[in-house]
């Protein structure tokens, strides 16, 4: 889970999890290796990117089905953090 600086929103939440549960993301650039673009450049492989803010304080990843080809695995967009039928979730396993 990714949030920014603590904000609960709509989340259903009435108190943030403990921080070992989620990333919390303080300003307008990610985490490096966690697919947000630490150096705040453009998305990877043309998947839809859009970072959370204090309007919008929660990740959510893969896409809606209507993102069509920019929907993927590095798909990310902050948001309210309301649970919508229209959102996936894509989990992914690298190994090495």
């Amino acid at each position: 889970m990714g949030n920014f600086n603590s904000v609960v929103s709509q989340s259903g939440f009435t108190t943030m999890p403990e921080a070992k549960y989620y990333n919390k993301y303080t300003g307008t650039t990610g985490i490096k290796g966690d697919a947000t673009n630490a150096d705040g450049t453009a998305g990877f492989y043309g998947d839809f990117q859009y970072f959370v803010n204090s309007s919008n304080p929660w990740f959510y990843r893969g896409g809606h089905y209507y993102n069509g080809s920019t929907a993927g695995i590095f798909f990310f967009s902050g948001d309210g953090g309301d649970a919508r039928s229209s959102r996936a979730s894509r989990l992914s396993i690298s190994t090495w």
